[in-house]
């Protein structure tokens, strides 16, 4: 065998252990990926509400309390759950059921929640007996992920939050609105109804130009 073949026959064995090496290398990056943990470990979810059981469900031992609103949609809280409602589609379009998820994981806690100044962001809060923190999360509306938040981290977002007007017993409109308007713009406001104190019979009133419009916002569950 001459030299040139030799070296031939060389250079054909290095190439092979590099191709096979590669394959290898190639595999076990694909096994590492595959097997990764999700990228988000606090990602979590709280259920939506049981709108089959809509005739069963209370509001609590306090009106319905109004968290955002604006042209666009309006968000109010329960004592068990959180509604988003599209005033241009006339649906609801998003529920948390969080008291289910706190009885989930929590024990004794009191849930309470407000929306961030712009109506993008949901912060949901969970405080012992008293008034201490036990979790806090931030839901948002863009891309319908929940991620939790430490105490201080739910703190900033307090400064952010949508304020509602809670209006003096002097007000002509303080009983048709349990004492609580959102203003959206200019002399515009909502304010919600309810009879029974069942959740079924909750309706968002919209007033411009001191003209309402009343949307009931579970009339496709009855």
């Amino acid at each position: 065998m001459n030299k040139k073949t030799v070296l031939l026959s060389c250079i054909s064995a290095v190439a092979c252990v590099a191709i096979v090496m590669a394959i290898f290398h190639y595999y076990d990056r694909g096994k590492a990926a595959s097997t990764e943990p999700a990228a988000n470990q606090n990602e979590v979810v709280i259920p939506e509400v049981d709108l089959t059981k809509m005739e069963s469900l209370m509001i609590g031992s306090e009106p319905p309390k109004l968290i955002y609103a604006d042209n666009s949609k309006v968000i109010f809280e329960t004592t068990g759950g959180v509604y988003v409602y599209d005033l241009k589609e006339t649906a609801l379009i998003r529920s948390f059921d969080t008291s289910s998820f706190a009885s989930a994981r929590y024990s004794n806690v009191l849930p309470s929640s407000f929306a961030t100044q712009d109506g993008n962001q949901l912060i949901f809060n969970f405080n012992n007996g008293s008034g201490g923190f036990v979790a806090a999360f931030r839901y948002s509306l863009a891309d319908k992920r929940i991620h939790e938040l430490t105490e201080q981290e739910a703190g900033e977002y307090r400064k952010q939050r949508f304020e509602c007007i809670y209006l003096k017993p002097s007000d002509e409109r303080y009983q048709k609105s349990s004492g609580m308007i959102a203003s959206t713009s200019g002399r515009d406001y909502v304010y919600l109804t309810f009879r029974d104190w069942k959740v079924s019979t909750i309706n968002v009133v919209y007033v411009q130009d001191d003209q309402e419009t009343v949307y009931r916002v579970f009339a496709s569950n009855e």
